[in-house]
């Protein structure tokens, strides 16, 4: 069961601009079997995607958690940014 955001164990971790994000990483975070909650702010509209979302963890998992992010930004950004062309080899064919 999970605890009440309340307790004094969980600790913000970001608050992300929509719930797509945030549902993503919540998923990532998940899957790394960490325990997460993520709480879905309203702009006053129902659309999916629209407003945004806090993710808590709890503060024994935070620098873990912060690990695993830091680590899938770096490997984002050398992947979007390495200077290599997927379209290489393959233009004239």
């Amino acid at each position: 069961m999970k605890e009440s955001l309340y307790d004094e164990n969980w600790t913000l971790l970001r608050r992300y601009g929509n719930q797509t994000e945030a549902a993503m990483v919540v998923g990532l975070l998940e899957g790394e079997g960490i325990p997460v909650y993520k709480l879905d702010g309203s702009i006053g509209v129902h659309l999916p995607g629209i407003g945004g979302s806090s993710v808590f963890v709890q503060a024994c998992d935070l620098d873990r958690v912060t690990e695993i992010l830091k680590e899938l930004e770096t490997s984002s950004t050398e992947s979007d940014f390495s200077g290599e062309d997927d379209t290489a080899g393959k233009r004239g064919e």
